[in-house]
Formats: C-alpha cells, structure tokens, sequence
C-alpha cells in the first residue's frame, strides 16, 4: 500500500509539474519567442509598420514643401533638417518616412492580388486536375518565362506611373510561385480522409475549401507570405530607382537612390540614406520571416 501511495505521489507531482498541453499555436509561439534574432526582427519590422502608418504624424515638415535656399543641406548643417535636404529643399528625413508608407502600401496591395490568384488558381488546380490542372501549369510556366524586369517596365509605361499602376506591373507576375505551393498543398490533402468524408456528406467545394483545406495549408501560406513582402519592396525600390515606379512626389527609397545617383558623391546623404533604411527593413523581415518558419516547422517543435 505504501509503494502504491508513492507511486500515486509521484505520478501527481510528474502531471502537476508538466501542466496543462500546450496548443500548437502556444507551442509555435514559445518557439518563436525564444528566437532571438526573430525578435529584433519583429521589432524592426513593427518600427518600419509604425512609421509607414504614423507618418503624417511622425514627419516634421510635408514631404512635398521646398525651400531653394535651403537646398542641399547635409546632416548636421542646419539643426531644424536633422537628416538635410535634398536638391529642392525637401527634408530628407520627412521623405523617408513617407517613404516607409509607400513601401508598405505597395507591398501589402500587391500581396493581396498575388494571394487572390494564387490560391484560386492554384487551388482550382489541385482540387479539380484534369484540364484544369493542365490549362494552369500552362499559364504559370508562360509568365515564368516573360523576362520580369522588362515586362514590369513595359506594363508602366503602358499604364503610365503610380501605386495602383506599379502594384499591378509587380503582382502580375509575382503569382505563380505561390499558385505552385497552394497546388501542392491541396494535392496532399485532396485525398485524405476527412476531405472526402466531408465530399460524401455533401459537403461543396467552396465549404471543404474554407472548412478543412485553407486551415491546413494556413502555416507555408503565412511563411511564403513573409518571404514575399521584402522581396515586392525590392522591387518597388529597384523600379522607382530606374524611374519606372512612383511618379513625384510621392516619395520612395528606390526613387530617392535613383534620383541621388548623379550627384552622391559630393551628397553622400541622399543616396546612403534611403539605402541603410531600405537594407534595415530587408534584413528585419529575413529575421522574421525565418523565425516564424521556424517556430510553425512542426519538427522543431520539442527543441
């Protein structure tokens, strides 16, 4: 009776110290937590959404206002532009704000017109096969295949310059890789058991697409969604930068390189500036990005 009682005793104080299960969503994020270079990234990442979305408030002059007598002010010269001016007078730490917003603007519209074609399209492609299945690789292989830079440039001067244009020239061609992903991931799940007990409940596409796919594939989703958002803001940048991108004066980092080219070396603010900011925003979300594949990879989970 007295070992039963102390191995009693000991079971109880085994299951009192290990607790209540953790959720996977627990899980992932005590993962993520314990990254620490996920956290810095998150922190740059959180700075780069703040200053995109308080930058009315943030920016001390408009980014637009000149002053010609103020003109090519460097760092330090003048107390009242912290970071200079640049060719028209424009405070240079106004414009990167302002810049911060449009980055994220741009990135998160283009992110939503990727993720709309990619998740019908490749959805319809896994789920139905068929001809289907083969018209979409088709498709995905032809804009695979158009030269990207080129054909971005051509859609601007086609449509002419600004956001809304730009976001289309970058998201019409930015769609395929995650259509192939979505694809994949269905063809995992189309055939599992509770995908086709809820097919022969009566279930329809729309409802095990919504009820039991999505869920399931929700994880890469949120990882190649991470992975994508730095690399449209590379291309914003590097289509601002040859010109073909946000239109003045609408501020932009690529634009503001670009448009310090001629003239960086006796001002060495207007170019280095903007790209120390758009490097810091690159290397946050590539902390990021890998912390939270990490922390939602399944086979870290008992690290």
């Amino acid at each position: 009776m007295q070992a039963s009682s102390t191995v009693s005793n000991r079971a109880s104080v085994a299951s009192a110290a290990i607790g209540k299960p953790l959720s996977p969503a627990q899980l992932a994020l005590r993962r993520f937590s314990r990254n620490r270079l996920g956290l810095l990234g998150t922190v740059i990442v959180a700075l780069f959404v703040f200053c995109a979305i308080f930058a009315p408030i943030l920016a001390p002059y408009d980014y637009q206002k000149t002053s010609a007598i103020n003109a090519y002010k460097s760092p330090g010269d003048a107390p009242e532009y912290l970071l200079g001016t640049d060719e028209s007078g424009r405070d240079v730490l106004s414009r990167l704000i302002w810049g911060a917003r449009t980055s994220l603007i741009v990135a998160l519209a283009a992110q939503a017109i990727m993720l709309v074609l990619g998740l019908l399209l490749g959805f319809s492609a896994g789920w139905f096969g068929g001809w289907v299945d083969f018209v979409v690789n088709r498709l995905i292989e032809v804009f695979v295949a158009l030269p990207a830079l080129l054909f971005r440039i051509l859609v601007v001067i086609v449509l002419g310059g600004g956001i809304i244009n730009l976001v289309l020239a970058i998201a019409l061609l930015a769609w395929p890789e995650l259509a192939r992903l979505v694809r994949a991931q269905v063809l995992g799940y189309r055939g599992r058991e509770f995908v086709e007990a809820s097919h022969a409940l009566g279930s329809s596409t729309g409802e095990i697409a919504w009820r039991h796919v999505l869920p399931n594939i929700l994880n890469p989703l949120i990882v190649a969604i991470t992975f994508s958002i730095p690399s449209v803001i590379i291309l914003e940048s590097s289509l601002s930068f040859l010109g073909y991108g946000i239109n003045e004066p609408t501020p932009s980092w690529g634009k503001m390189v670009g448009g310090a080219a001629n003239y960086i070396q006796s001002y060495w603010h207007l170019g280095i500036l903007p790209t120390i900011c758009l490097s810091i925003v690159m290397i946050g979300f590539s902390f990021f990005g890998d912390a939270v594949r990490d922390a939602l990879d399944p086979r870290t989970a008992q690290k």
